[in-house]
């Protein structure tokens, strides 16, 4: 650990104090000694991995924490060490194909209701009976589906640079659905023949840089958020020269999950039954840009949820990853009064 410190700053041509470095390696070591457990669920197909920061207890408030699309639960290690884990609970999920997780058997179809199901099975092993949410973009949507269709169990969500689902006219709802059923039998072959030749391996900055890459097309990826990914992303293969190789491990089938189609008057009618707290923490230049419909249904929120706050913060669709410090004051003060309130209870 010290020497990689050391590299870090020497490479940008700093002095290192060594007891300057002494104290951010204590400091790396007390946020690894809060994260480094984990847990795995059974399924009927494999396991779910899981995340865990701090300890259980029934004076903490309980937060499941759901990552973007193939991304993992590696997305939030630089956000949630800056929240108040003293009195939280929290689990951030490695959803079915993502990150230690274990794949879909053959055959099997990746939907956004996939997502759903899979975290009531993690709710119902956990016996969870209220918990709040935190979710980036796709787990964004998944915790506000989860909500409106659990709301006895959910007492609040927080979605970062999410407002709603996509949207479509309802005149293409067909067209782009039997694209979707064309492409996941393209990648359901190619899935499979890839399992069966040979395996991709890559030096650990080209798997960086392929991280970067793959993610470019919705925001800016930097190599700290692209490693923070990577530790979930791939596994380690010894390459005969003795060098370490790293072979990404997600189910190439993610690349076409089949969601829902609705068009904006029916989503909003759907999701004006969510009765929990929310908290959307919107980048300004995030992914989403039709402000007109996002506006409809910040308004919708404002009016169902019993607390309700929208902001925006500097940065792209990863703020959450390259920008925590703009991120976590926001979520730390939502979650406050929840916090107090199970800490007077003790």
């Amino acid at each position: 650990m010290l020497n990689l410190v050391y590299k870090l700053f020497t490479s940008k041509g700093v002095t290192v104090n060594t007891l300057l470095t002494n104290k951010i390696i204590n400091k790396l070591s007390n946020i690894r000694k809060m994260s480094d457990k984990e847990m795995r669920i059974e399924t009927t197909f494999g396991q779910i991995a899981v995340k865990v920061w701090g300890n259980e207890s029934q004076h903490k408030l309980k937060l499941l924490c759901v990552h973007g699309w193939q991304d993992n639960a590696g997305t939030f290690d630089r956000l949630l060490p800056l929240l108040d884990l003293q009195s939280m609970y929290v689990l951030a999920v490695d959803l079915p194909g993502h990150g230690f997780s274990s794949h879909l058997p053959e055959g099997g179809l990746y939907t956004d209701l996939t997502w759903v199901i899979e975290l009531k099975r993690i709710v119902d092993h956990l016996k969870w009976t209220k918990f709040s949410m935190l979710g980036h973009s796709m787990g964004a949507n998944a915790s506000l589906h989860f909500a409106l269709l659990f709301p006895d169990l959910v007492e609040r969500v927080i979605t970062i640079d999410t407002v709603k689902p996509a949207v479509f006219p309802v005149t293409e709802h067909a067209s782009r659905l039997a694209k979707d059923i064309d492409n996941f039998l393209t990648l359901e072959e190619r899935n499979q023949r890839l399992k069966k030749d040979h395996e991709f391996v890559f030096t650990y900055d080209r798997a960086i840089s392929a991280l970067k890459v793959a993610h470019s097309a919705i925001g800016t990826l930097t190599a700290e958020g692209a490693a923070c990914l990577l530790k979930r992303a791939t596994k380690i293969k010894r390459q005969p020269s003795g060098e370490t190789g790293y072979v990404f491990t997600r189910d190439y089938r993610l690349q076409n999950v089949i969601n829902r189609k609705t068009d904006g008057e029916s989503l909003k009618h759907y999701l004006s039954g969510i009765k929990c707290e929310l908290l959307i923490v919107n980048a300004k230049s995030g992914l989403f840009t039709d402000r007109e419909l996002q506006k409809v249904f910040i308004e919708m929120y404002a009016d169902k949820c019993p607390k309700f706050e929208y902001l925006e913060v500097d940065g792209d669709h990863y703020v959450h990853l390259t920008r925590p410090y703009d991120v976590a004051p926001h979520i730390k003060r939502f979650l406050s009064p929840a916090i107090d309130e199970l800490k007077a209870t003790n």
